[in-house]
């Protein structure tokens, strides 16, 4: 069967998570990615390890999850020569993706202005820091400036200590990876219904905003700084997080809590607490919520996690265990729907990867396949591209 982007051919320019993730989501989906890298330079994320463990395999996670699926080649963009190369990639090209900070593209000459006269239907798709506009548009961002710009930083804070950095891995550079694959998508749409290519651009600072679409929009209409509150004082104690007898924890989700509030009883042995005027009600238990919070958070430490789960899950209650890693790759649903995969790397052998979270039923995704090899694809691209082996020996010996 057909792939859903199967035609569609995009010219990778970024580096990092926040470019390199967009096209890599769009290669899941079938288009032909081709990763343009510096001859000398390359990605510098491919040096990148994320843990000790990792320095000591071939594999690197953050290139291998940004690159999956696309071809790699290597040119030098600050040559005359690269250049030209790149211009012929463009006329057979429906996309280019970058993230080089504003004003870099028209210094090599990858901007949309200039490509647009070797393809005038080309999608030029750009991410950068903080805008493409505005009096700090130069500046470069990495992940933890855009928790910080973005307020997402003090979102997540415990107002009552000190500011931290919640998600540490790369939360808000995947949430403007994924703004940029969106932005390329309803550009490709955009050029099937009206005929014409565009120049679309996106930033880390209006993702991560967007990731705070509820929690931003409130303060808009109240101007009251959204402050999270503590599990022990979270004024629905029936939407909060408790510890079981194992030290492991669940949540429970129930935002109706007037429906789930007999059930939660029930499984709990509570029962003495249905006539309680103190928990009568929504309302009571919201103002008395730091009692109730207690005699639950008693409660639960009386069985295991999994216990727990399975006696509220079978009443219906909105329940969920806490699963860390360990827990998520044994989890029957992440098996079932193919949410991580095996994959054979060509260096390391057969190894898990995160599958795609999505499901066509004519138009299957792409099976995983490693990140390519510094400059893996650059004789292929270029004898598909009409280039003699003289010129492409010519091309390395001058180091284009």
């Amino acid at each position: 069967m057909p792939l859903a982007l199967e035609g569609v051919r995009i010219i990778d320019l970024t580096t990092w998570q926040q470019g390199s993730g967009g096209p890599a989501m769009l290669a899941d989906l079938g288009a032909d990615v081709v990763k343009i890298e510096d001859p000398v330079l390359g990605d510098p994320s491919r040096a990148v390890s994320m843990s000790p463990k990792e320095a000591q395999s071939p594999l690197r996670s953050l290139f291998e999850a940004m690159n999956r699926n696309k071809q790699g080649m290597t040119l030098n963009l600050k040559s005359p020569e690269g250049r030209q190369i790149l211009y012929r990639m463009v006329q057979g090209a429906d996309v280019v993706a970058m993230n080089f900070r504003p004003g870099v593209a028209e210094t090599l000459g990858v901007d949309y202005q200039t490509l647009v006269k070797y393809n005038p239907k080309i999608i030029v798709a750009s991410t950068n820091g903080l805008g493409a506009k505005g009096p700090d548009a130069s500046v470069g961002l990495y992940d933890i400036m855009g928790h910080a710009r973005s307020g997402l930083m003090t979102l997540l804070s415990d107002p009552e200590q000190p500011l931290r950095y919640v998600g540490a891995w790369g939360l808000s550079d995947q949430t403007a990876a994924i703004m940029l694959a969106y932005s390329i998508l309803a550009a490709l749409v955009a050029r099937s219904n009206h005929g014409e290519g565009q120049e679309v651009t996106s930033s880390q600072l209006g993702s991560a905003m967007t990731w705070q679409t509820l929690a931003i929009q409130s303060f808009l209409f109240s101007n009251e700084q959204p402050k999270p509150l503590s599990r022990e004082k979270s004024r629905s104690p029936l939407f909060n997080i408790y510890r079981a007898k194992d030290d492991r924890w669940l949540c429970l989700a129930c935002t109706q809590s007037e429906r789930y509030w007999p059930d939660v009883l029930e499984v709990l042995g509570l029962a003495n607490l249905k006539e309680d005027p103190t928990f009568a009600t929504e309302a009571a238990r919201s103002e008395n919520s730091a009692q109730l919070i207690t005699i639950l958070d008693e409660r639960f430490l009386s069985q295991d996690r999994d216990e727990w789960v399975r006696a509220l899950n079978a009443h219906g209650v909105l329940v969920s265990a806490v699963q860390d890693y360990h827990d998520l790759v044994r989890d029957p649903q992440v098996e079932a729907n193919h949410y991580i995969v095996e994959m054979d790397h060509p260096s390391a052998g057969p190894v898990k990867v995160l599958g795609v979270p999505l499901s066509f039923s004519k138009t299957p995704t792409r099976a995983p396949k490693a990140a390519p090899e510094f400059g893996q694809h650059t004789e292929t691209v270029l004898l598909e591209l009409g280039y003699s082996w003289d010129e492409i020996t010519n091309f390395r010996d001058g180091g284009v």
